[in-house]
């Protein structure tokens, strides 16, 4: 059973608007035959919703999506979040390439990834500076944040990777080293896809169980080649570099799958 009703709302963020009606909040008694002075205290809002009625109590479905229509809202959040992911994907790309082709090409390929990392900085600026200044969202501002921040994150592992890799001049550069590099890349393309089909308000799920499964691949390696290295490595100093480089690889595939993770529970908190 459902049925429409207009009554007065904690302002309170669009994800705690949906859920089961807690009788304590409100100054009267909600049944299945009706409702009565559901005047909440704290400032109010008039908003339009549905309630829905069951053995369990009331439920109040999200009315996001009928409020957005009609309120005018800031999409270019969208914009930056396809602006970092550009960069993650091609910081991965220089990323492979300077592993690929040895010390020889790995300053290069490491003064440009710098380059892309300050210029990812000044994006996340913005997108706090907007955020700051927006009212209307097209999610709630903490899942903003969160997103946003963990892309960051990404973007600075894959710059802390590059750097090890160049200052402790191994070589030659193991074929596992360049296989993770491959890894962290192929989750720079899979979270292109997700933040794609969010922007379209499409579903992602399957992207983001992508990037779980390149993470977990990307440990596995990580942990097989951390045990050979301590098995048959005879240099000790050769063994603490490369130990050192795979953990930071492994833990930038972690940082993909945090922006993974955040991207779900964003779509189950507005399902």
């Amino acid at each position: 059973m459902g049925i429409i009703v207009s009554y007065v709302m904690r302002t309170l963020p669009p994800s705690r608007w949906h859920g089961k009606l807690n009788s304590a909040m409100l100054d009267g008694a909600t049944t299945r035959r009706g409702f009565r002075n559901l005047a909440l205290l704290g400032p109010y809002k008039m908003i339009s919703a549905k309630l829905t009625f069951s053995s369990a109590g009331a439920t109040i479905v999200d009315p996001r999506r009928l409020l957005m229509r009609l309120l005018p809202r800031e999409e270019k959040f969208f914009n930056y979040f396809h602006q970092q992911v550009k960069f993650i994907c091609q910081a991965s790309n220089l990323l492979v390439e300077g592993a690929a082709s040895g010390n020889a090409h790995l300053a290069s390929a490491a003064h440009q990834i710098k380059a892309i990392e300050e210029q990812a900085d000044t994006v996340i600026h913005e997108i706090y500076t907007l955020l700051n200044a927006t009212f209307i969202t097209p999610m709630d501002p903490e899942d903003i944040h969160s997103l946003s921040s963990h892309l960051d994150d990404v973007i600075d592992g894959i710059e802390d990777s590059v750097h090890r890799m160049l200052s402790y001049r191994i070589e030659p550069i193991p074929s596992t080293v360049v296989e993770l590099c491959r890894l962290v890349q192929s989750c720079g393309v899979t979270l292109m896809k997700a933040f794609e089909a969010l922007a379209k308000d499409q579903p992602l799920i399957e992207h983001c169980i992508e990037v779980n499964r390149l993470e977990e691949a990307a440990d596995q390696l990580g942990r097989a080649a951390v045990a050979d290295l301590l098995q048959n490595e005879k240099d000790p100093i050769r063994v603490i570099k490369l130990k050192e480089i795979y953990e930071f690889l492994e833990q930038t595939t972690d940082y993909c799958e945090d922006v993974a993770d955040a991207l779900q529970n964003l779509q189950v908190k507005n399902s």
